[in-house]
């Protein structure tokens, strides 16, 4: 039925490795359970003295005689039959007797977990057909050679919960003759849970931060101190797509469908006349909205990726749940989303009233067309979600009269937009961002992410996260201090000619004594003024580097210019203002021009 590929490919191989490991483990549906496991060694390894459980308590097989540790309806405690794994090898142990109604006819498991075949494990194993707990569970492989005098040896051991943490785990801990564990709250279990068409799949061998002495494994390595975070990842197990060839995302090459297929676009709604038709849609959750103080519902709006367009959904108090809370959490342009729905229209606006919503990806890489503020001024991207750049020159709170905040940003070509950001929607001024509200301004080039409005006939970008504002380049218009209590009053401009026509900047370099005013101006020979780089305070004696860009003179005068080609002054004067004492210096610039 499917083309299921066992090979696993590890990309860190840094160190040979002299124990078993179990490398998947397929938790659901029930036919589907599935565990592996891979010998890296270069030799045969018998497992007569093998065995496998999800029971933190096995090591009483050996402490109390208790060959029942696992829970006697679904829970596993179970010894390998006399079987060898060769060198590079994988063995599938199978769960559930009717695997191959998952798997297909054609997959056939190395060993099972029922039944008395010659290939099945033997022991304690619950009569249940759901042996392994989906949200949470550990399972361990170990060796024990039957002799109560003996202690067991760990293997290799893989715990998981979606839970707010673990309270079942191994931890031999003050258990006689065993040596300690890692302690449940210090063990670093893997948090996310693995659905139906994924598997739990270790990619590192390494076994990534394990302790390799004093424990109770094999090699006397402490198999609980694995960061299990870093050496395990979720995984498809197929390729999963819309299967559907009537659907507007089929996917040709998928071998199983996962129910992400949709055959209405959000352009389609939106340019259609579909009010009351049922339709079958995707989109990414670009915004939430919580009108309900306000006698509304919860606004759920969704992206298309492929236009931009922004489609809002209506939830209504009495059909809202813990999941769509949970799944309108920012960040936001993640999530896509399968949604069935009746097409609906309020004031104007089409909206979507959602019958069912479904996950297609919780992680998904939503990418946004980059406009510039002229295209978005223009009006043919109202109503849509796109990117832009500026630098950051203004910020307003409007929150203080129950609007957003607000700032604006201005591109290389002198255009300004305003960017909104609703406080129940992003608070900003308590995240990490705030300081983006704070002058001075003119330093930061952001790149924001917003869906393109209007407000008394000017465009806006509204933000809807802290994803959507990311800092492109920190502008230094100051320079670079550095304090030196021998500088003298000099400044020194670098000696080449400056072509500001095609976009060239001069370096300089100025020093100065303790409580010193600070001026530098550009004058043409005759004394002329053109322009002002400097005016400022300086508490201690220095030297002031400004060699970027952002901080290094253009050739602009005063309006904005570039001034004609020739020899200029640049000249500084420094002042006290406690002692009155006056210094000079300057210097020449050349200003060329490009044949």
């Amino acid at each position: 039925m499917f083309n299921f590929l066992f090979i696993s490919i590890y990309l860190v191989l840094a160190k040979a490795e002299d124990h078993l490991l179990l490398t998947k483990i397929v938790t659901q549906p029930n036919e589907a359970e599935l565990i592996s496991i891979y010998n890296p060694t270069e030799s045969n390894i018998n497992l007569s003295n093998y065995y496998i459980s999800d029971a933190s308590d096995y090591y009483k097989i050996q402490t109390e005689n208790n060959n029942s540790p696992s829970s006697n309806i679904s829970g596993f405690t179970a010894r390998f039959p006399s079987i060898d794994i060769e060198p590079f090898d994988t063995l599938k142990i199978a769960l559930n007797e009717n695997y191959n109604n998952f798997w297909g006819e054609n997959f056939l498991a190395d060993l099972v977990l029922f039944g008395n075949s010659d290939s099945s494990l033997t022991g304690s194993i619950g009569f249940g057909n759901n042996k392994i707990n989906e949200n949470s569970e550990l399972i361990i492989l170990f060796k024990w050679d039957g002799n109560s005098a003996n202690e067991i040896e760990d293997i290799d051991y893989f715990i998981w919960s979606s839970l707010e943490g673990i309270s079942d785990a191994v931890d031999k801990t003050n258990i006689t003759e065993y040596l300690n564990d890692t302690s449940i709250d210090n063990q670093l279990y893997f948090e996310e849970e693995a659905k139906k068409y994924y598997s739990y799949t270790r990619f590192d061998l390494n076994e990534i931060d394990e302790i390799q002495s004093g424990g109770n494994g094999i090699t006397n390595n402490n198999e609980t101190s694995e960061n299990l975070r870093e050496s395990w990842v979720i995984k498809p197990l197929f390729n999963l797509g819309c299967t559907s060839i009537d659907a507007i995302n089929y996917e040709q090459d998928a071998e199983v469908d996962d129910e992400s297929c949709y055959y209405t676009t959000i352009t389609d709604i939106l340019t259609n006349s579909m009010i009351g038709e049922q339709v079958t849609t995707a989109g990414t959750i670009s915004d939430y909205f919580d009108v309900t103080p306000f006698g509304g519902p919860h606004s759920i709006s969704i992206a298309e990726e492929s236009s931009g367009s922004i489609l809002e959904m209506t939830v209504w108090p009495d059909s809202w749940t813990d999941e769509l809370k949970e799944l309108t959490q920012p960040p936001y342009l993640t999530k896509k989303i399968k949604v069935i729905g009746l097409v609906d229209e309020y004031e104007g606006n089409i909206q979507l009233s959602p019958i069912s919503i479904s996950v297609i990806n919780s992680n998904y890489n939503f990418q946004v067309p980059i406009k510039s503020i002229s295209d978005i001024k223009n009006g043919n991207l109202d109503n849509k979600l796109v990117a832009c750049n500026g630098l950051l020159v203004d910020y307003f709170d409007i929150t203080v009269y129950n609007g957003p905040h607000s700032l604006t940003i201005e591109d290389e070509e002198g255009y300004r937009i305003e960017l909104s950001i609703w406080p129940n929607t992003y608070d900003i001024i308590n995240s990490s961002q705030s300081y983006l509200l704070n002058p001075p301004f003119n330093q930061y080039y952001i790149s924001v992410i917003g869906s393109v409005g209007e407000y008394k006939n000017e465009k806006q970008l509204t933000i809807s996260g802290a994803n959507h504002i990311n800092i492109v380049d920190t502008l230094n218009f100051e320079g670079e201090f550095i304090p030196d209590d021998s500088s003298r009053v000099k400044i020194i401009p670098a000696p080449y000619v400056l072509i500001p026509t095609i976009g060239e900047t001069l370096d300089f370099s100025y020093s100065f004594l303790d409580n010193s005013r600070v001026i530098i101006r550009i004058l043409d020979l005759s004394g002329r003024f053109i322009t002002s780089l400097v005016d400022k305070y300086y508490t201690n004696a220095g030297t002031v580097n400004r060699f970027e860009n952002s901080s290094a003179w253009n050739g602009r005068n005063q309006i904005g210019q570039i001034v004609p080609p020739g020899t200029y002054i640049m000249h500084l004067e420094t002042i006290n203002p406690i002692t009155g004492d006056t210094h000079t210096d300057s210097a020449p610039v050349v200003i060329g021009v490009k044949n």
